[in-house]
C-alpha cells in the first residue's frame, strides 16, 4: 500500500472499514488556515488526496468546526452550496438535520465508516472533522440508498500530548452550558489513547417561550500497533426542545406566497416539545496482514427513542395568519445495527498497479412506533401575532411503542479494483456492488407487508494527472433504493416494484496551488419517481417519471492573500420532472430545488496581531418551485453569519470566540418539500470562553 505522507508526519493510523478504509496521517496538509483538509477517506477507496480522488469530495476539520462554533451537522454544512438544509439555523430551533445534496433528500450519515448510527439531531461537540462525499454512493461508500451524497463524521481521538479543554457557552437568549474535553495517552509509544467529552446546556431560546436543553457524554479508546489498530467509542446524547419552529403547509386556497413569520415565534403552540435520547457503541479492529494487505472488520450497535406528546403538521389557511393545528402524538423507539468487513491490498501486473478491494457489511434498522392519534384542532391562534397555546386542550393517553414495527436490513458484498497506467498518471477505477433489501412491517404481531429485493450497482471511474497541480476526471455511478410499494387507493395496490436504480455521469477537474485548491464538476442525476394515473377507474399506480437534475459546482478554498482565508462555493441547477405522464407537471421544475446557490467563507487574521480574527458566512439561495405544478416561486433570500475569535498565547491558549448567526435577523422562507416551507429562524448570539491545558 503506498503511504501519501506531508512534512512533520507524527502518526499513523489506520481506518479501515465501508467508508474509512483508509490510512490515516494525523498531519494532513491542510488549506485555508487549517479548516480544509486536502486528503481524505474516499470509502472502499481508501485515503486519498482530493487530487488523486475522481469524485467530488470534500473534508471540513476541527478547526473549521470550531471556528464555525457548530452545534448540529446543519451548522457545519452551511458553508456548502451544494448541500441545503431544510432549516435555516439549528441553533435557534434545533429540530433535526435534513439536508438536500446536489437537489436530492437521499443523504446518509455515517460516524467511523458505519451507516445507521447516527441520531437525525448529530451533536458535533463530539466530532472531529466531516468527510463530504456528493451524489450517488453505492459502490464507492457503501451507501445504496443514498442518491445526494455522504457525510461521514470521524470522532475525535486523542493525540500524543496529554490535553485538557475546560469551556463556558452561552446560546441567546439565555441558554448557558459547560464542555469538558480531555484526552492522554499511555504505554511506551503511546499505544493506549483515552478521549473522554461532557457537555450540559440548557435555557431559553430565542423562539417566545422556548426551552432547550442537551446533555451528552462519550469515551473514545484506541490502541496502535505496528500490526493490529483497535478502537472503541462509547456515546451518550439527549435533546430537548419545547416551542420550536417546525414545517408550515399554505393549503390550496392559499394561491400565491404569504408574507413572512416572525422570526422568534414558533409555529407550534408552546407547550408542545420533543425529545430525543440516543446511545451508541461501535469498535474498530485493523489487521496489518503484511506490507500491502490490511484486513478491517467495524460494527455498532445504537438504541435510540423520540417521544413528542403533541405536534401538528401546521396548515396556513390564509394570508392573515389562521392557522389549522391538528393535534396528533409520536413515539418512536429504533435500534440499529451496523456490521462491515473489508480486505484491501495491492499488487502488479507489468507495468500496471492494481488496489484491489473486496468486501461486505450489513445495516439493520428496527424502528417500532407507538399509536398515531389524532386529537383534533388546538386552540385558535394566529401565524403572525405573539399569542400561542400555552396547554393542550386533551388529555393525554399511555402510549407504547409497539403499534407498527418496522424491520429492515440492507446487506452486500462489493468487488472493485484501481488500475494505474502510465506511473500512476492514469488511474482507472472499476467495480460494482451486489446489495440484498429487506423489510418487513408488523402491525400488533400481525404481519402486513414485506419486501425482499436485490440488485447490482456497477461503477467506473477516470482520473488523469494532466500536471502536477491539474487532474481530470471523470465517473459513473448508481444509488438503489427499495421499490415502491403501491398505495391502498389504487387499482394494483400492494404491487411491490423493483428497486429503483439512480445514475450518475459526471466529469470536472481539479486544480492545486501552493496555499489553495480549486474544483469544477459537471453532472446529471437522474432519480425514478411513482407515478399515479387517473386513466384507470380506480388510479394505477407505476413506477415512471423521473427527478433529473443537471449540475455545475465550482469550489474553492485556500488563501486569497496573506491572512485572508476563503471557502467558497456555487451550485448551479437544471432540475426538471421527465417521463411523468402528466401534463400537468411534465417539464416543469422540481419542488424546493434552487437553480442557484453560493456561500463566501471567510476568516480574517488582523495585520500584526496572531490573537484577533474576524470571520464571515455569506449564504445566497435562490429562488425555488414551491410545488410539482410551479404554482410559484419561494423568493431567493441571502444570510450573513458574521463572527470573533481572541486566542492567546500560542500555546495551551485561552480562547474567546462570539457569532452571530443571522446578523439582519432576516425573516424569510425556506422551500422544505413539495408545498411545504419553513421560517428562516431568529439572530441567535453565540459565544464560548475556553482554556486548554
Amino acid at each position: 500500500m503506498t503511504l501519501l505522507t506531508s512534512t512533520n508526519l507524527r502518526d499513523v493510523t489506520l481506518q479501515l472499514g465501508l467508508v474509512k478504509d483508509s490510512i490515516r496521517v494525523s498531519e494532513e496538509p491542510e488549506l485555508a488556515a487549517d479548516q480544509i483538509a486536502t486528503q481524505g477517506p474516499v470509502g472502499i477507496l481508501g485515503d486519498l488526496p482530493v487530487q488523486e480522488t475522481p469524485f467530488s469530495v470534500k473534508s471540513y476539520t476541527s478547526t473549521f468546526l470550531e471556528n464555525r462554533q457548530a452545534l448540529t451537522l446543519t451548522d457545519a454544512l452551511d458553508s456548502d452550496a451544494s448541500i441545503l438544509s431544510a432549516s435555516a439555523s439549528s441553533r435557534g430551533s434545533p429540530n433535526g438535520d435534513v439536508f438536500l445534496s446536489r437537489g436530492f433528500k437521499g443523504v446518509a450519515v455515517a460516524v467511523n465508516g458505519l451507516f445507521g448510527l447516527s441520531d437525525d439531531l448529530t451533536n458535533m461537540y463530539f466530532v472531529d472533522r466531516v468527510d463530504v462525499f456528493s451524489g450517488p454512493s453505492a459502490f464507492v461508500m457503501g451507501a445504496p440508498e443514498s442518491v445526494g451524497g455522504v457525510f461521514n463524521l470521524q470522532l475525535k481521538r486523542a493525540d500524543d500530548r496529554p490535553y485538557l479543554l475546560l469551556a463556558s457557552d452561552f446560546v441567546g437568549k439565555s441558554v448557558y452550558g459547560a464542555r469538558i474535553d480531555a484526552s492522554r495517552r499511555f504505554a511506551p509509544h503511546n499505544a493506549f489513547g483515552a478521549r473522554a467529552n461532557a457537555l450540559y446546556r440548557e435555557g431559553e431560546g430565542e423562539i417566545r417561550d422556548s426551552r432547550l436543553l442537551i446533555e451528552g457524554a462519550s469515551l473514545g479508546l484506541d490502541f496502535k500497533s505496528k500490526v493490529v489498530q483497535l478502537s472503541l467509542d462509547a456515546q451518550y446524547l439527549r435533546n430537548y426542545n419545547r416551542a420550536f419552529q417546525y414545517v408550515l403547509i399554505p393549503v390550496a386556497e392559499v394561491v400565491s406566497l404569504p408574507r413572512p413569520m416572525p422570526t422568534n415565534l414558533s409555529t407550534q403552540p408552546v407547550w408542545m416539545d420533543d425529545t430525543t435520547s440516543q446511545k451508541a457503541i461501535l469498535g474498530r479492529a485493523d489487521v496489518n496482514l503484511s506490507p500491502k494487505w490490511i484486513a478491517t472488520a467495524g460494527s455498532g450497535f445504537s438504541p435510540s427513542s423520540t417521544s413528542i406528546p403533541g405536534y401538528c403538521p401546521v396548515l396556513l389557511l390564509d394570508y392573515f395568519g389562521t392557522i389549522l393545528c391538528e393535534q396528533r402524538n409520536q413515539l418512536t423507539d429504533q435500534n440499529n445495527y451496523s456490521t462491515d468487513f473489508g480486505l484491501r491490498g495491492k499488487v502488479h501486473t507489468g507495468a500496471v498497479s492494481h488496489s484491489l478491494m473486496i468486501g461486505w457489511n450489513r445495516v439493520h434498522d428496527m424502528e417500532s412506533f407507538g399509536d398515531f392519534n389524532d386529537y383534533g384542532p388546538s386552540q385558535p391562534y394566529n401565524l403572525y401575532t405573539s399569542y400561542r397555546p400555552t396547554s393542550p386542550n386533551y388529555s393525554f393517553p399511555a402510549v407504547t411503542a409497539d403499534y407498527v414495527v418496522d424491520d429492515e436490513s440492507t446487506k452486500g458484498w462489493y468487488l472493485g479494483d484501481t488500475a494505474g497506467l502510465l506511473h500512476d498518471r492514469l488511474l482507472l477505477t472499476g467495480g460494482f456492488r451486489r446489495t440484498i433489501m429487506r423489510g418487513k412491517e408488523t402491525y400488533r404481531g400481525t404481519s402486513s407487508s414485506r419486501y425482499h429485493q436485490s440488485a447490482f450497482t456497477p461503477s467506473a471511474a477516470a482520473l488523469f494527472k494532466a500536471t502536477s497541480q491539474l487532474s481530470l476526471y471523470g465517473n459513473f455511478i448508481q444509488a438503489l433504493q427499495p421499490g415502491f410499494i403501491a398505495p391502498p387507493d389504487t387499482k394494483n395496490a400492494g404491487e411491490i416494484f423493483p428497486p429503483i436504480v439512480s445514475n450518475q455521469v459526471e466529469v470536472g477537474a481539479k486544480f492545486q496551488g501552493r496555499a489553495w485548491i480549486s474544483t469544477i464538476a459537471l453532472y446529471r442525476i437522474s432519480e425514478a419517481n411513482g407515478v399515479v394515473s387517473t386513466a384507470t377507474n380506480p388510479p394505477t399506480f407505476s413506477q415512471d417519471g423521473r427527478q433529473v437534475n443537471t449540475g455545475l459546482e465550482v469550489n474553492f478554498a485556500g488563501d486569497l492573500f496573506r491572512g485572508l482565508h476563503a471557502i467558497l462555493s456555487g451550485s448551479f441547477i437544471d432540475s426538471r420532472q421527465r417521463s411523468t405522464g402528466d401534463p400537468t407537471i411534465e417539464g416543469k421544475r422540481t419542488a424546493n430545488v434552487p437553480a442557484a446557490t453560493e456561500r463566501i467563507n471567510l476568516n480574517w487574521d488582523i495585520p500584526r496581531t496572531k490573537a484577533l480574527a474576524f470571520d464571515c458566512n455569506l449564504k445566497f439561495t435562490g429562488a425555488a418551485a414551491f410545488d410539482a405544478t410551479n404554482s410559484y416561486d419561494v423568493p431567493a433570500w441571502i444570510s450573513a453569519d458574521l463572527g470573533v475569535r481572541y486566542s492567546f498565547p500560542k500555546e495551551r491558549p485561552f480562547t474567546f470566540r462570539a457569532q452571530v448567526a443571522n446578523v439582519s435577523n432576516s425573516s424569510y422562507w425556506i422551500s422544505v418539500f413539495s408545498g411545504g416551507l419553513a421560517p428562516s429562524g431568529p439572530r441567535v448570539v453565540t459565544v464560548s470562553i475556553s482554556k486548554s491545558f
